[in-house]
């Protein structure tokens, strides 16, 4: 089983298997409270991610611009890339309004990422009405969301850190780690979706102890490569 958190209580609840998608560094660490992967807890310490700080703004108007999707490859901006969720589909946003969210990219130990949500906030607002995409008074609100494990840096060796903590986690046979942040694979949407669907035919073929040939086939997924 495994504890959930219910509101503001813990309860514990059964299962036959568990397939997670939590960053390996906190993953690890809860394996490590019922068996000892000192040599996970180790390598998963050495694996680096990237933080984000998504930044929502909602607009009084009905739509910022008629793209799902924004780049913003300069230097100066704070937030790099956005998105209109209800470019998607309408009903994401009460009529009349729209919301877009801004991506701000953050090292955990920087500046950036010890700011205020206040802070951070008036520097996404300074630089989309520095850009031009809205007035301040079409502005209604901002509220920020921060995501600690948002992207794996592949920095040199990390393959054998991986390894050591996948080794350690196969110990556990009814628990599978997938996904971007649950197998430090930088991969797209689809491919994290295909991961899934892999995962579950792995409990389908091998019932009794799935981990041991999940963690021996990972190769698989070698071949993502991230695209935008």
């Amino acid at each position: 089983g495994f504890r959930a958190l219910d509101g503001t209580q813990q309860r514990r609840v059964a299962c036959d298997y568990v397939i997670s998608t939590i960053p390996l560094p906190e993953l690890v660490e809860m394996v490590a409270e019922h068996i000892p992967v000192q040599a996970a807890q180790e390598a998963a310490r050495r694996l680096e991610y990237v933080g984000m700080i998504l930044v929502g703004v909602a607009f009084r108007r009905p739509q910022l611009t008629p793209n799902t999707w924004l780049y913003f490859p300069e230097e100066h901006l704070v937030f790099n890339r956005a998105y209109e969720p209800r470019n998607f589909d309408p009903s994401m946003a009460p009529e009349g309004s729209t919301l877009v969210v801004f991506e701000v990219t953050a090292r955990w130990d920087s500046h950036l990422w010890r700011m205020t949500d206040e802070q951070i906030g008036e520097l996404v607002v300074h630089d989309l009405l520095a850009v031009g995409l809205a007035r301040r008074e079409e502005i209604e609100s901002v509220a920020c969301q921060r995501l600690r494990h948002a992207y794996p840096i592949y920095t040199r060796g990390f393959r054998t850190e991986l390894e050591k903590v996948c080794r350690e986690l196969a110990q556990v046979p009814n628990l599978l780690s997938t996904g971007r942040q649950g197998l430090f694979n930088h991969n797209n949407m689809d491919h994290s979706m295909l991961m899934g669907i892999r995962a579950a035919e792995t409990l389908a073929l091998q019932p009794m102890e799935p981990a041991p040939a999940w963690y021996a086939n990972l190769h698989q997924f070698d071949h993502f490569r991230i695209v935008d």
